[in-house]
């Protein structure tokens, strides 16, 4: 075998090397890709949860605010 049969060998060698590195890179990618999706129903849980909280919130603060004398309401603030 000749010196630019083994260099070329080598190269193909590294190349082939290369492409499975980066393959195995996006198969990890696509697994952590996977692991971190939610499912439809827990994503619209969560949001209707967060629109709960929100309106829980505001409707706290409204009464706060129709309950609490003048003063008081200043000094909260």
């Amino acid at each position: 075998m000749s010196y630019r049969e083994v260099y070329t060998s080598e190269r193909i060698m590294g190349n082939l090397a290369e492409e499975n590195v980066r393959k195995a890179e996006a198969r990890r990618l696509a697994r952590e890709l996977r692991a971190g999706h939610q499912s439809w129903i827990s994503r619209q849980a969560c949001c209707l949860g967060q629109r709960l909280a929100r309106f829980l919130i505001a409707t706290g603060q409204k009464l706060n605010q129709a309950t609490l004398p003048p003063a008081e309401l200043a000094e909260v603030k």
